[in-house]
């Protein structure tokens, strides 16, 4: 027997005994066994010995095992070499090519069996099609999450810029002063030094001046033009709760109207749809009484306010909202004007809050005549005055933070 034909019969023996194989390993072995001639045979001791273990190869096709033993047992596996060449250095080319067929016959079927699986399986389709589908979304949340973290973080260090930038401008502006001063003062002596004093005394009083600016604005103008505001808010409801009741007997069926002060002295009485324009003037309730209009005023019809629950809770209210004003002006009246004493408005004010509060706590048995006290009633041009000390505060603040 050719020394080819023993390695081949070595291969399949070992393929035979091959712990790998299982039941259909060895029968495809006897199956080739059978089909050689009696000649051919392995030798008893060369049967039983156990073959070289050099690689590893597991058929598991019946048919592919029973092709591959045939060809191993034909004249055509037989390669064109001299007898004297030694066996051993064909094993590595037999063992590869053993390899690659069976590796190309595994691939061929894997291949056969997901078309297979795919086909007789139509509901893979629509599986595939949802995760597929869920990848989809998924990448793109997952996108918009990255993006709108990347903004976030994009604002985040814009922030931080800026307040970086602000800081660094403070200390700028604080070496700088340092510098200057320094400057100053190594290159300079006598007067100098004594004109950066002067300079730090200005700034000083530049600070106290702001400082009263500031406080004249928070403790006193800013809160008596709030409640000031307020006070008028809550006089124009009270004048509507009082023409709603113009038909009563309150007012002894004496016609009411609102009206501006020229309108009172021109006896026009403004339609509903003049009262209605969004863009009209404030207009006050006026009581015609001996053939003129005057304006109707708490001090002198407070009895008649009293009598009607809706307008004696509203003169409540605004006698309240009084009492605070009247302590803001006592309390920093100081801080009124710059270097001025208190304009004159805000004791009238105090004189007839005082009044008012009287009347309230004790009204008289009957309304006074519209308009026959002397001394006492509301300065109209007490809104003016409180809007233009706002708005002067606010400036002088200003100007300040500008210097």
């Amino acid at each position: 027997m050719s020394e080819m034909r023993k390695l081949a019969l070595w291969i399949l023996l070992f393929l035979t005994v091959s712990p790998m194989h299982g039941q259909q390993a060895r029968s495809g072995a006897a199956t080739a066994a059978s089909a050689e001639p009696a000649a051919v045979a392995a030798p008893a001791a060369l049967s039983a010995a156990p073959p070289p273990n050099k690689f590893d190869l597991t058929i598991e096709d019946p048919a592919l095992k029973d092709a591959l033993t045939k060809w191993l047992l034909s004249e055509a596996s037989r390669p064109p070499v001299a007898p004297s060449v030694d066996v051993k250095l064909l094993e590595p080319a037999l063992q590869k090519a053993i390899s690659e067929r069976l590796k190309e016959e595994t691939e061929k079927k894997d291949r056969e069996g997901w078309a297979r699986l795919l086909d007789d399986n139509p509901a893979l389709w629509g599986v595939l099609g949802v995760v597929l589908g869920g990848l989809i979304t998924g990448g793109l949340n997952y996108l918009g999450l990255r993006e709108t973290l990347k903004k976030q973080e994009k604002r985040e260090k814009a922030m931080e810029d800026l307040r970086s930038e602000n800081e660094l401008k403070r200390d700028e502006a604080a070496a700088r002063f340092k510098l200057q001063s320094d400057q100053f003062q190594a290159t300079h002596s006598g007067q100098q030094t004594k004109d950066l004093e002067t300079l730090r005394a200005e700034f000083s009083k530049w600070e106290v001046i702001g400082k009263i600016r500031l406080e004249r604005l928070e403790k006193f103008h800013a809160p008596l033009r709030a409640l000031n505001q307020q006070s008028s808010g809550v006089a124009d409801k009270l004048y509507h709760q009082i023409y709603a009741s113009k038909d009563s007997d309150l007012w002894d069926r004496r016609p009411l109207a609102f009206m501006t002060k020229e309108e009172a002295e021109r006896k026009y009485v403004p339609s509903d749809a003049e009262l209605a324009d969004a863009k009209a003037p404030r207009r006050r309730v006026y009581i015609y009484h001996k053939d003129q209009w005057r304006i109707l005023r708490m001090l002198d019809f407070m009895p008649v306010l009293l009598k009607n629950e809706s307008t004696r809770q509203l003169t409540s209210i605004i006698i309240e909202i009084g009492r605070e004003m009247t302590g803001v002006i006592k309390t920093h009246g100081g801080l009124a004007a710059a270097g001025q004493n208190p304009p004159p408005i805000f004791g009238q004010y105090l004189a007839h809050f005082a009044i008012l509060e009287q009347l309230f706590k004790n009204p008289p048995k009957e309304p006074f005549e519209p308009g026959s006290q002397k001394v006492g009633y509301y300065p109209m041009e007490f809104d003016e005055i409180v809007e233009k000390g706002y708005d002067q505060a606010r400036t002088d603040v200003a100007e300040y933070e500008k210097s």
